[in-house]
């Protein structure tokens, strides 16, 4: 019976020695990554004191913000078309003007949920989503369900290029400057602006 006890004593030793030892180790990590945190805090202090790093980040910053307000723009100007369609009698479908409008917003929608936009299932949720804002205050049930049916029809009739999208992470990274406006009616630039001014082709709206 003693060496029984004995022996279950040494196994809770041998626990609390590797339960001390993990401790140490755990301790010694954090330790590493506050040091290594502190360091590239400091790195960043000093970068930022170099009036053209600083200027390249202030730009990226701005950059990030400004395309955050591209796609909430986008998206309203997609759900004003659509409100417009739902008080417009004189058309069987969105007119050309519209259709644009609302594919921007989808893709917009699409990128706000991080879902992919060139595939079609995805493309289609994002479509959902943003039925799913719509205020269809005012719109007949009739016209509200057609309007829902002719949305996901433009959903499922778009193509949307990957280099569009790889244009979109571009500027949601504060890497290209956001200079493409609706024109009215969803038109768009084929370029984008890098932060040093160069011109970047991506494909947009083809």
């Amino acid at each position: 019976m003693r060496n029984e006890k004995n022996a279950e004593i040494e196994k809770l030793n041998k626990r609390l020695q590797s339960a001390g030892a993990e401790s140490v180790r755990e301790y010694n990590r954090a330790n590493m990554e506050h040091n290594r945190a502190e360091k590239a805090e400091n790195l960043i202090k000093e970068m930022m004191e170099v009036p053209e790093i600083r200027k390249i980040w202030d730009s990226i910053q701005q950059n990030k913000k400004a395309f955050l307000q591209q796609l909430d723009q986008w998206i309203n100007d997609a759900l004003a078309a659509i409100k417009t369609y739902t008080k417009d009698y004189e058309h069987y479908d969105f007119p050309p003007e519209q259709r644009n409008t609302i594919k921007m917003g989808i893709i917009a929608e699409a990128f706000k949920q991080g879902l992919d936009s060139t595939d079609s299932n995805q493309r289609m949720a994002a479509t959902h989503s943003l039925l799913d804002r719509m205020d269809w205050t005012g719109a007949t049930q009739h016209k509200a369900n057609l309007t829902a049916i002719r949305t996901e029809q433009l959903c499922e009739e778009m193509t949307v290029a990957k280099e569009l999208v790889m244009g979109l992470f571009l500027m949601a990274g504060g890497r290209c400057d956001v200079a493409i406006g609706t024109g009215g009616g969803g038109g768009s630039s084929s370029e984008l602006t890098t932060w040093d001014g160069k011109k970047k082709r991506n494909g947009w709206g083809r």
